[in-house]
């Protein structure tokens, strides 16, 4: 069996799959543009370097990640970056 059926069968493609583009992205000079896939969908960056670093924090270490009292809390994104937060 092929080693990505594999990982498709046990679902663990998808999360290496990211590593592995994230890793590509890491790899690349800084203001170097390109694009990813978050979610399914596209995400087009203009520096390699601050979207690796931004990844890695909203989405690996959950820095935005809180509890609410309420089901459907209200978040405002304030900053002055992309927007990454909000995904």
């Amino acid at each position: 069996m092929n080693i990505i059926r594999l990982l498709k069968s046990k679902g663990k493609w998808g999360k290496l799959k990211k590593r592995i583009q994230l890793s590509q992205v890491k790899s690349l000079p800084r203001f170097k543009e390109g694009t990813i896939s978050i979610l399914g969908k596209p995400l087009r960056y203009v520096d390699s370097a601050s979207f690796a670093f931004m990844y890695e924090e909203i989405f690996r270490q959950g820095i935005y990640e809180f509890e609410s009292k309420k089901d459907n809390p209200l978040i405002v994104d304030a900053g002055a970056n992309i927007g990454l937060s909000i995904i």
